[in-house]
């Protein structure tokens, strides 16, 4: 057999062998593309199914965020409301004690004296009738003794200190300060309660009477 009729033979035998090879072989490719291109479409599923799930969390989260938000707003304007009413309730009871004490220590009592040698009301009258209620009772005493100071001519009255005058007095004072702080910090409202009563002037002109001097009871 010649060189020529070999090559002719191996050639008709592994043609056809290198047909099917490569047949098989794009045959392969393409199963292995088509796995590929499945693959990709199930991660690209995936992807979506997970952007899906981060977007709802990411809802629930800004939804969350939002309740937590208003529910803070809530308990914010619930304490603001508390501390409130605490302030308004601790002011009534400021006015509520100076009242006491104007009724029950110095409507009919004579606290002042020049000297010791008299002793005088704090009012023009002496028992000083007091209307019901502390905002006009205080009004009303605040008014009468500004107005009885006014008519004194000048005089310098001391405290006269029988029967805890000065005490009271002192407890007067005190009690008038905290209720112009108070009114301040709850507002309008109150400043004009304040200034109507005339409670800064009242409490002033105890001050000025205490600074006088005090002249002890016998």
């Amino acid at each position: 057999m010649t060189a020529n009729e070999l090559g002719d033979l191996l050639a008709g035998v592994f043609a056809p062998a290198a047909f099917i090879l490569l047949a098989v072989t794009v045959v392969m490719q393409a199963i292995e593309l088509r796995a590929q291109r499945q693959e990709l479409e199930e991660t690209r599923d995936v992807f979506s199914a997970q952007n899906t799930l981060i977007g709802s969390q990411t809802d629930a989260a800004i939804k969350s965020a939002d309740l937590f938000a208003a529910q803070n707003d809530i308990l914010t304007a619930q304490e603001t409301a508390r501390l409130a009413e605490a302030r308004n309730t601790e002011f009534v009871g400021l006015l509520q004690r100076i009242e006491t004490i104007l009724r029950t220590r110095l409507a009919d009592r004579a606290p002042l004296t020049v000297n010791g040698s008299a002793h005088i009301s704090l009012f023009d009258k002496r028992p000083m009738p007091l209307p019901e209620g502390s905002i006009a009772a205080i009004g009303t005493a605040a008014d009468n003794a500004l107005f009885a100071e006014q008519n004194r001519g000048g005089t310098k009255y001391q405290v006269y200190d029988k029967y805890g005058h000065l005490q009271a007095f002192q407890a007067l004072i005190k009690l008038s300060k905290r209720a112009q702080e108070m009114a301040a910090s709850l507002g309008v409202d109150h400043q004009d309660i304040v200034a109507e009563i005339r409670l800064v002037e009242f409490a002033d002109l105890l001050e000025r009477y205490v600074h006088n001097g005090v002249v002890a009871g016998r």
